[in-house]
């Protein structure tokens, strides 16, 4: 037997369907790098790039280490964990990219090639600052919300309604 579908799809098949990737990659929520098993950029979508400060042309073929030599840190056990099939990541990692302060959230996960050998890793980046800022500010708009309708605003001690509140509890 041999394979022949090849043989029997539209002209021009591979150049739609990689240009059709492209564009779902580029217009994902989260930004996405596909390197090689050397960590060299296969494939960079812009914003992957913007957010971690790169430039976002020339990165096809260059080194992920030598343009971001401490993201991520401990690479000698990332590299054992993608070896052995398991994805690796971070929730809120705070780093400061062109001067800026901020937190980001990545994974890193193996990818196979046709034959089921590694064939690299995809990685994935993104920015978390505001979403962290605003569940913070959610947070303490709840905590003001609370002391407002336990404690009295003058003296700031417990009122009647934290009294009533406790005795329920109790009861």
């Amino acid at each position: 037997l041999r394979e022949v579908s090849h043989q029997h799809r539209p002209e021009g098949f591979l150049e739609h369907t990689e240009l059709l990737l492209r564009q779902l990659v580029e217009q994902s929520i989260r930004p996405v790098a596909v390197l090689d098993t050397h960590w060299h950029y296969q494939y960079v979508a812009q914003n992957w790039a913007e957010t971690l400060g790169l430039p976002v042309h020339n990165l096809v073929g260059e080194d992920h280490w030598a343009r971001c030599p401490d993201f991520p840190a401990n690479k000698a056990s990332l590299v054992q964990q993608l070896a052995a099939g398991q994805r690796v990541g971070q929730q809120e990692e705070r780093r400061t990219v062109q001067g800026r302060e901020m937190l980001i959230s990545w994974s890193i996960r193996p990818w196979q090639n046709a034959r089921g050998a590694l064939g690299g890793y995809i990685f994935g980046v993104q920015d978390v600052t505001d979403q962290v800022r605003l569940k913070h500010q959610v947070q303490q708009a709840q905590d003001r919300e609370n002391q407002l309708a336990y404690l009295d605003a003058l003296t700031g001690l417990p009122n009647r309604q934290l009294f009533q509140d406790r005795l329920n509890v109790a009861l």
